[in-house]
Formats: C-alpha cells, sequence, structure tokens
C-alpha cells in the first residue's frame, strides 16, 4: 500500500494525537467567553482531518465514491480513541461532548469538501 498520498492526513493525525496527550497544567487558559474554545478546537481539529481523508480517499478512489460515511466513521473512531488515551494523561479525562465535536467537526469537513468539489 502506497502512503505517499495519506502523508498530509497522517500528519494531521499525528498532530491531533500531540495536542491530546498534552497534560492539562501544560494547556494554557483559554479566554473567558460565553462559550467553550476547547469545543470549537476539537471541532476545528475533526474538520481538518475529515477534509483531508476524504479528499485523500476521493482521489485514491477516483472520485467514483466520496466515502462520506466511511471517513466519518473512521474520524469518529479515531476522536474516540484520542478521547480513550486521554484517559491515562495527568489532568485529562474521557469527554463525551469532546467526542461529539471531533464527530462533528469530522462530518462538517466532509461536507466541505464536497461542496468544494462540486464547485
Amino acid at each position: 500500500m502506497n502512503l505517499n498520498g495519506y502523508r498530509p492526513v497522517i500528519l494531521w493525525a499525528l498532530v491531533i494525537f500531540c495536542l491530546h496527550i498534552i497534560p492539562s497544567d501544560k494547556i494554557p487558559n483559554p479566554p473567558d467567553w460565553n462559550f467553550s474554545v476547547d469545543k470549537l478546537v476539537h471541532f476545528f481539529l475533526f474538520a481538518v482531518l475529515g477534509f483531508l481523508l476524504l479528499r485523500t480517499y476521493a482521489e485514491h478512489r477516483n472520485k467514483q465514491s466520496y466515502g462520506i460515511f466511511f471517513v466519518a466513521i473512521i474520524s469518529i473512531i479515531f476522536g474516540l480513541l484520542m478521547e480513550t488515551i486521554q484517559i491515562m494523561v495527568p489532568g485529562r479525562d474521557y469527554n463525551l461532548v469532546d467526542l461529539i465535536s471531533d464527530g462533528a467537526g469530522a462530518v462538517f469537513g466532509c461536507l466541505v469538501f464536497v461542496v468544494v468539489i462540486r464547485l
């Protein structure tokens, strides 16, 4: 299997992994706004992942099938894995709302890809 086309996806997944294993005392406190910046960060990280993964998937499938469902499931499983790994990181824990933000971001990234391709 040739992984050359997957380099951006793999690198972005590593960025997500590294951010998820930072102990909570090393993370700067976000500004005190009326919404959770943390959930927005999760959404953004996984939106980029969903976009990159679907782009790579579509390139390897010659755009015959976008595979949105497949890519969304893979992204959500990756988010579940990241949330589970956080249990072992000091000060971090499993958070269902973070996982929902991850999944919503992944689906959004896939939809953005489809819109960009159609334009």
